[in-house]
């Protein structure tokens, strides 16, 4: 129970970092190159980058409400809009905990009822994956579509920082394996050097070996 124990404070500790480093090589792009000679094989930091550069771009989305989700044709009233009946507890349970959602909409009940819709099949298919199955194409998509509900009035801009966090979430995870992957290397290279050098007195030979010219041949030394 404490390595579980251990392991849970080792991702929190990683997601609070991955949100730092998305900060971070957001306000210092020349980190992503510079971090790819150090660790060749990861391009965590370069999807990032590229991940949150996209998510703070504003877009639309372009999908039709079936895509998320398919609800039955029943339709229901809430507010002043019509939905789809399977979607109103999403709403309901949205008003209860964050207010009026559709204070300061001013545009029309069709469109209204429209962004409404695409939204409940949103949260839909939001309840139905799984956390581990999210993907930054899965939070894309469904950033575009609270984003256009936003443009059109509604406040649901806790729902976009929600979503940031789901996208550290995932982020953390990435990291955390790289970096787990990253200390084994690191560790069966020190096994290695201890085998090859097993005291200081070899170890400054090899480093001593490794920086002198290469003129000579491989029997230069065993004759010398």
């Amino acid at each position: 129970m404490a390595g579980s124990g251990n392991e849970v404070v080792a991702e929190e500790e990683i997601i609070h970092q991955s949100a730092a480093v998305e900060s971070a090589i957001r306000g210092h792009p020349e980190l992503v190159p510079a971090a790819r000679p150090v660790l060749p094989r990861t391009s965590v930091l370069a999807d990032m980058d590229a991940f949150f550069r996209e998510f703070d771009r504003t877009s639309f989305s372009s999908r039709h409400a079936e895509h998320f989700w398919t609800f039955d044709d029943r339709k229901a009233d809430f507010e002043i809009f019509r939905v789809p009946q399977g979607g109103i507890r999403f709403l309901r349970a949205l008003w209860d905990k964050y207010g009026r959602c559709s204070l300061y909409f001013r545009r029309g009940v069709h469109v209204g009822s429209s962004l409404l819709t695409l939204l409940c099949c949103v949260l839909a298919h939001m309840e139905y994956t799984r956390l581990e199955d999210i993907t930054e194409v899965h939070i894309l998509e469904w950033k575009a579509v609270v984003q256009e509900a936003i443009e059109g009035g509604f406040k649901f801009g806790f729902i976009l920082d929600y979503l940031r966090r789901l996208a550290h979430g995932i982020f953390s995870r990435r990291v955390l394996a790289e970096l787990r992957e990253a200390e084994a290397r690191v560790a069966a290279l020190r096994d290695a050097l201890n085998i090859v050098a097993p005291n200081p007195w070899d170890l400054a030979a090899a480093r001593g070996a490794s920086a002198e010219s290469s003129g000579g041949s491989a029997l230069h030394d065993l004759l010398a």
